[in-house]
């Protein structure tokens, strides 16, 4: 087989695959099975502490609970639930922090979209690495996760694909369009996050497509409007009219979590470790609650 009909029908094969997620979305298909019932009962949730915040550009949390909130200079601040602010991480440049994933605590990943670099922290807050995208990819990166085998998921929107990048040798792993996905016009992807060997990726007014581990559409979730994607377990966790809806990934069910009259509405973070408390993240505060 010479090269010119291999080239060929490999073209041909992708765009028949990205004519088939197209015609999925379009008909609703993927969303079979994903119209999210609310549970019976809802749970009302009591305030644990509250902590003043300096003015932030990112935050995360770590499967043992502790918020880590970067600052507009670039600084990490690492609290604990009682509020109280345990470490510290100061970058070598000051720099806003566009993005944190800090589930891991033994390898914290912080993008610094303005210098496109990411860092590598330790459990101490201790830098141990980093990366500047400009050797992996020519344009401006503006959004990236961390895949679970420590490689890069990242956003080109030169092409409107999603392109996962081995961090080692720069070579392009998966190669993912999708503009034939989002049809005609203009469409913004908000955040794009790996969890449970799934690739999520979310659309302004198109929900949460999901892919798997290869970069093949899997199906999407209708979900309200999010500004960013947050999970715990098996649960997507979003905002909703003073609640907390955690959406089972695999199931056609939520639990929701009523919030205390108290606590101010619309945070910009709803974070979890454990399904059983949560830190909220707002303009100058952040407060944990819990059941």
């Amino acid at each position: 087989m010479n090269k010119s009909y291999t080239y060929h029908f490999f073209i041909v094969k992708k765009l028949i695959y990205t004519f088939f997620c197209a015609l999925i979305l379009h008909l609703g298909i993927a969303n079979r099975g994903f119209a999210y019932q609310l549970a019976n009962h809802t749970d009302t949730l009591k305030i644990v502490s509250t902590v003043a915040l300096p003015k932030h550009t990112a935050a995360s949390i770590d499967r043992h609970g502790y918020v880590y909130i970067a600052d507009k200079q670039g600084t990490i601040h690492l609290y604990n639930e009682k509020g109280k602010e345990v470490q510290s991480y100061a970058p070598t440049r000051s720099a806003k922090a566009s993005y944190i994933m800090a589930w891991n605590p033994m390898r914290v990943w912080v993008f610094y979209q303005a210098f496109q670099e990411f860092v590598l922290l330790n459990r101490s807050l201790i830098e141990i690495d980093n990366y500047n995208l400009k050797n992996f990819h020519d344009n401006f990166v503006r959004k990236v996760s961390p895949s679970a085998d420590n490689n890069l998921w990242m956003l080109d929107e030169t092409d409107f694909s999603l392109k996962k990048i081995n961090i080692l040798n720069a070579q392009t792993i998966l190669h993912t369009p999708l503009d034939m996905l989002a049809g005609s016009g203009y469409f913004r992807v908000y955040a794009i996050r790996e969890w449970q060997n799934l690739l999520f990726v979310g659309v302004e007014d198109k929900g949460v497509w999901v892919f798997d581990n290869l970069g093949n559409l899997s199906h999407t979730l209708d979900i309200p409007k999010l500004e960013q994607l947050s999970f715990v377990n098996n649960y997507l966790i979003h905002y909703q009219d003073h609640c907390i809806i955690l959406q089972d990934l695999y199931k056609k069910t939520s639990e929701t979590y009523s919030l205390p009259v108290t606590v101010p509405t619309m945070p910009d973070y709803v974070l979890s470790a454990d399904a059983e408390s949560f830190a909220l993240v707002y303009k100058k505060t952040l407060i944990f609650v819990r059941k």
